[in-house]
């Protein structure tokens, strides 16, 4: 049993924690639950077993560190090394010891740690790491102790010391003969990969798995290659469904607050043909952007509850592009770039009294917008200031993206890349709203920090 320390917000919390699996996050499912804002819902897992902890990544977050070296997607977590997931701090401790010793008496097992992250590559070769960083470890402090002098009974030391000695050497042999005599049974290297890689499907470290399936180098024989090839078509299955609950997802942020809410707060009762007629148009994008969505009978029933009340093929009125145009800016974030298509596009054709009320509108988004860009730049320094990076660094994207001014929009980029370290941030908008990313940097000043960040 070892002692796991949580150290968020300058609090330290200990557990107790045994063998199993614990994961971490924001989020209700999150065995250990942390607030941290640059957490994601379930952010990495720890899993312990026969004494030995393995730190793992989930998917498309800002990979976690041990001591200061990012981990890829897994690696060992020795007694006394520090592992940074956001802004929290963890790190094992021996229950035995007093609280608080492995966080400064584990320098030995950090390092150990570290060699460890990069030969992560096969699970035999990790428990090798680890064996000998704990045995370098316990080794180090048995030495120490020895060193002090005291008064002993009995057995003269030197006798003692060739016992020990002499134990550490029959324990070593033992072992050697037991690998000796697993590998004459043919247990091979193929067979343990193959069996590494489908526990790694089950706990849902798909990469884990492809890449210890592409490193199979040796000669197979045919029941191992129809193996391997039955894996390889499940990872590309499992990676086909988790790429559609992904979009998905993002579609469902959609309907609950573009759909579900706006049908509750403006179509009641007998709604305004305006209000009625925006709707329908995110139904329409809806089914477009999201056709497999399992909630899509939804939007079907809420098409035919307004067909033929607003027909979309009709050219829009000047009261269609002013509400549109308002439940784009009324909102947050307020979307400048699509009002001012909205409006531009409609005075390409209007006339009379509707081209000067589309004029005076424009005006008046025009100003709306300065005064709003102004405040959003006050509020990202604001969010930096008080340490919430994640914070200022969406409202500048949201400057970026939705503004609509190139030069605000190029005010904002530049603000956003002299962050320290924004290339992490960056890097799970990428992964979380690939549609988002694309937009961002598209502005000239961000693409280029991205192409020098590699992550373009």
């Amino acid at each position: 049993m070892a002692r796991l320390i949580v150290e968020e917000g300058g609090k330290r919390r200990a557990f107790r924690v045994g063998d199993g699996v614990l994961t971490i996050g924001t989020g209700q499912e999150a065995k250990l639950k942390v607030s941290s804002t640059d957490v994601a819902e379930i952010h990495a897992e720890l899993s312990i077993s026969g004494g030995q902890a393995v730190l793992r990544t989930r998917p498309g977050v800002v990979p976690p560190e041990i001591e200061g070296t990012a981990i890829e997607d897994e690696a060992p977590l020795v007694l006394g090394a520090h592992a940074s997931i956001g802004s929290v701090r963890i790190w094992l401790e021996d229950e035995a010891s007093p609280p608080g010793s492995g966080a400064a008496g584990g320098a030995v097992a950090a390092e150990a740690g570290k060699r460890a992250v990069g030969n992560a590559a096969q699970d035999h070769a990790i428990r090798r790491q680890r064996a000998m960083a704990e045995a370098k470890r316990r080794g180090d402090r048995s030495v120490v102790q020895r060193t002090k002098p005291r008064v002993q009974r009995g057995l003269p030391g030197y006798v003692i010391a060739l016992l020990v000695v002499g134990g550490a050497a029959a324990v070593a042999l033992l072992v050697f003969k037991i690998f000796m005599s697993e590998a004459s049974k043919g247990v091979a290297p193929v067979q343990a990969t193959i069996a590494a890689v489908e526990r790694h499907i089950e706990e849902g470290s798909w990469d884990l798995a492809r890449q210890k399936l592409e490193s199979i180098s040796r000669e197979q024989t045919d029941a191992e290659r129809k193996k391997i090839a039955e894996l390889f078509a499940t990872l590309d299955e499992r990676a086909s469904q988790a790429e559609l609950d992904r979009h998905n997802m993002i579609g469902t942020s959609y309907k609950d607050a573009k759909l579900a809410k706006y049908e509750k707060l403006y179509l009641q009762g007998s709604p305004e043909k305006p209000k009625v007629r925006v709707f329908l148009m995110r139904c329409k994008y809806f089914r477009e952007r999201w056709p497999n969505h399992p909630e899509m009978d939804w939007v079907d029933r809420q098409e035919r509850r307004f067909r033929g009340y607003v027909s979309l093929g009709d050219p829009p009125t000047y009261e269609d592009i002013e509400w549109e145009v308002k439940s784009l800016v009324k909102t947050s974030p307020r979307d400048y770039k699509q009002a001012f298509l909205v409006i531009d596009a409609f005075l390409e054709s209007a006339a009379g009294g509707e081209r000067e009320s589309a004029l005076a509108l424009r005006e008046e988004q025009v100003a709306e917008r300065a005064e709003y860009h102004l405040d959003r730049m006050q509020q990202a320094r604001y969010e930096y200031d008080r340490d919430d990076v994640a914070k200022a660094v969406t409202w500048l994207v949201y400057s970026i993206t939705m503004i609509g001014d190139e030069e605000m929009e190029d005010e904002a980029a530049s603000y956003l890349v002299q962050i320290p370290e924004v290339e992490l941030h960056l890097k799970g908008w990428k992964s979380a709203k690939p549609d988002a990313y694309a937009v961002l940097v598209k502005n000239s000043i961000v693409r280029e920090f991205a192409r020098e960040k590699d992550i373009l």
